[in-house]
């Protein structure tokens, strides 16, 4: 039996889909009167690539990427279901550890694409209104 579910670990893992993606911290300011262009996301650190895997039915794999701000913490799980979906969840925390937001995105297995494209950010200053965030991306 051991043997079996080495086996079948072993073949999932040699059939994980992955991919690479590209991630960049940010900040915003959110209330810009003067300068509206002000407002848009700025990178504060050079977008780099991450290369990651989608777990075999059933699991989960988790991983983190620290930069000089904040820290992206992200969850992909494969849930079991009709029909089967991930569960990829992007929290964002400061260096400290105390959590600046925490996103959710669902999407199903037959469906998904090779990189879950998006966003997540968080109020990290409320006296100045500064937002920061974690984007994952195409390469």
């Amino acid at each position: 039996m051991k043997l079996f579910i080495s086996i079948t670990l072993c073949f999932y893992s040699i059939i994980s889909l992955g991919d690479t993606f590209q991630g960049m911290f940010w900040e915003k300011k959110n209330k810009c009167i003067e300068n509206p262009m002000g407002c848009l996301p700025k990178s504060i650190e050079k977008p780099s690539l991450f290369d990651f895997y989608y777990p075999a039915p059933g699991g989960s794999s988790e991983f983190e990427i620290t930069g000089k701000k904040y820290v992206a913490k992200i969850l992909i799980a494969h849930k079991l279901s009709s029909p089967d979906y991930y569960v990829i969840q992007v929290g964002l925390y400061k260096l400290d550890g105390h959590i600046v937001s925490l996103c959710s995105r669902y999407e199903a297995v037959e469906s998904m694409e090779s990189v879950p494209v998006g966003g997540c950010a968080g109020v990290v200053d409320p006296e100045t209104s500064t937002m920061a965030g974690f984007s994952i991306a195409l390469p």
